[in-house]
């Protein structure tokens, strides 16, 4: 009897490995059959995040020690970059809808808004004791290359 319960589960057991190779064959050709623009696009998408991300953490202790900014006013400033989402998404949604803006022409505004995020970050080393400037740049700029890159999601 052990022997015929073991013939009836080798068949379903060699299925099932049979299943898992094709599938992850066919996982594997799918992730390669992405073109170079997608891993741009992701890879894009992965340094905006991990830019931002960091001063999350980190922004209200940069504030303080090197801006001279109280707690409480630290605090606060942290709240634009997330804020400005709120107030830049729609008029750029809007605007890239209106103008039907093309792939290239969101990714190349969506460029500019790095570079300007960038410039924000080099701010806060260049003038640490001006920070408001600094933050709403940083806020704005993220905002705006924020709704650029899930405006071409589907592209």
């Amino acid at each position: 009897q052990e022997g015929e319960r073991l013939l009836r589960i080798a068949p379903a057991n060699d299925i099932d490995q049979k299943a898992q190779a094709s599938t992850s064959s066919s996982v594997v050709e799918d992730v390669r059959s992405l073109s170079m623009s997608w891993w741009l696009f992701c890879a894009s998408g992965f340094a905006l995040y991990a830019s931002v991300v960091p001063f999350w953490f980190l922004g209200k202790h940069l504030l303080e020690t090197r801006g001279n900014v109280s707690a409480r006013n630290a605090s606060m400033l942290m709240v634009v970059p997330e804020g400005a989402i709120c107030l830049v998404s729609m008029p750029v949604g809007l605007l890239v809808d209106r103008w039907r803006l093309s792939f290239q022409a969101r990714m190349g505004i969506f460029a500019g808004a790095c570079v300007a995020l960038s410039l924000a970050f080099v701010s806060f080393d260049v003038a640490p004791h001006a920070p408001i400037p600094s933050v709403l740049l940083l806020g704005i700029s993220y905002a705006t290359a924020n709704v650029l890159l899930w405006a071409s999601f589907t592209e």
